[in-house]
Parts: C-alpha cells; sequence; structure tokens
C-alpha cells in the first residue's frame, strides 16, 4: 500500500471493517464452525475471545464503576496482527461472542418451537430442566 492510499484513509477502513477482528462479526464464523462438526477450531476461537473480556481488550478501557481501568488501550476492532485498530471503542453488540458458549459450545438452539439441542451438543441424549418461557406458556425441559 503505497504512502497516497494511507492518507486517503484505506488503513483505517482495513483495520475497521475489512479484514479486522471483533467480536460481534467472528461469531458468524465461530458458529459456522460448530455447525460444520470442525469443534475442535471452533473453540480454538471462542475462549479466547471469552478470555479477552475479562482482560478489557474489546471494551476500549471502559470498566466497572468505581473500578480500576483494566486496558486504557482497549478497542472494538484490531488487527491481524494483534494492533489496536480505529473505529468505535465499545460496541454493545459484543455480547454475541457470549452467544458462542450457548448456542455453539454447548449447541442450545432456540426456535419457534422451543429451546431444544444441536445434534453436535454435547448434552445430546439428556433431559435438561430449562423452565423458560417460551410463546406464552414454560418449557420445562430441553432435549
Amino acid at each position: 500500500m503505497g504512502k497516497d492510499e494511507m492518507s486517503h484513509g484505506y488503513r483505517e477502513w482495513e483495520g475497521y471493517m475489512n479484514g479486522s477482528i471483533t467480536p460481534p462479526y467472528s461469531n458468524y464464523v465461530i458458529m459456522a464452525l460448530y455447525k460444520l462438526g470442525r469443534r475442535e477450531q471452533a473453540e480454538a476461537l471462542l475462549w479466547p475471545q471469552i478470555a479477552s473480556f475479562d482482560k478489557g481488550t474489546f471494551n476500549s478501557g471502559v470498566g466497572i464503576p468505581h473500578g480500576k481501568t483494566r486496558n486504557p488501550v482497549g478497542s472494538a476492532f484490531y488487527y491481524r496482527n494483534g494492533s489496536r485498530a480505529n473505529g468505535e471503542g465499545y460496541l454493545p453488540e459484543n455480547w454475541h461472542a457470549y452467544a458462542g458458549i450457548f448456542a455453539g459450545h454447548y449447541g442450545i438452539r432456540f426456535d419457534k418451537n422451543g429451546y431444544s439441542l444441536e445434534p453436535w451438543s454435547p448434552l445430546k441424549g439428556k433431559k435438561l430442566p430449562c423452565n423458560m418461557p417460551v410463546m406464552g406458556k414454560v418449557q420445562e425441559t430441553m432435549k
């Protein structure tokens, strides 16, 4: 990339949406890997990302009120080499990464029929208590 391209914002775009790493979009990749039966690869992406939240990586340094700032250089986007990219400082949709724990790792599905377990779920074959509301009634168990 030439100097002229750098001055016209191409580097910023690369770090913002074109090739950056951010939790809201990585969840689609993680879920696709689970659905394709590539559990080991999905787990290799999911758990380091979850661990990064405790370090303050994706929160732009935002901490718990009255608490110590854990990562004053946090961001919502990172370049592939791990350095901080431009873009928003915090994306509330970062919670999508946590959906990977339930929908991916545990394979818990929710649709018009309620809660059930995906074919790859390590919980498959077990009858689990649910007690969650679905379509105006409470679903007592999930299979």
